[in-house]
């Protein structure tokens, strides 16, 4: 006895039909949408009693993201340092980053953190000068259509070596 040979062209057939059938069930990119963008400072910078903060924002959307007003309060340690509403108006681009400048007066609290972490405290030898301060950063951003939403971002700060004045 010899077994008839399997016709292999409907084989074929109905493989590639499975596979046609698959890839057409098959999602395309996904597209992130909604989200808000991550936050960071970039730097701080202090003259006198006034504050320029760097801001980095970066749009992790596949669309641009509006700015039209931004809320900030930024404490360090635990101490605010600054308390602002700004009006950018700009726009982050799809998956970009943008950097945006805010100056403002700081606020005492915050002043004598940055004072400790700049000059020390000098009132007792034995404690450590203060190295780095522990920011948090709240943020309400309104868009275009003047809706708001609310984020947050931590990390530290530290003293640039030979920049009186500046932090990172």
């Amino acid at each position: 006895m010899h077994a008839s040979p399997i016709n292999s062209r409907p084989l074929r057939l109905l493989a590639v039909v499975l596979i046609l059938g698959i890839s057409a069930c098959a999602s395309g990119p996904r597209t992130v949408r909604g989200e808000l963008p991550l936050v960071s400072v970039d730097s701080l910078t202090r003259q006198d009693g006034q504050i320029t903060l760097l801001l980095a924002f970066r749009n992790v959307n596949d669309r641009a993201f509006p700015l039209n007003e931004i809320g900030v309060n930024l404490l360090l340690n635990g101490a605010e340092l600054v308390d602002m509403v700004s009006t950018p108006g700009i726009e982050i681009s799809a998956r970009s980053r943008e950097v945006l400048q805010l100056q403002t007066q700081a606020l005492a609290p915050g002043l004598a953190v940055l004072d400790q972490m700049q000059h020390g405290s000098g009132a007792d030898e034995e404690q450590p000068l203060p190295v780095n301060a522990a920011w948090q950063l709240e943020l309400t951003l309104t868009d275009e259509r003047g809706r708001t939403r609310e984020t947050e971002a931590s990390g530290f700060l530290h003293p640039v070596p030979g920049r009186p004045g500046r932090f990172r």
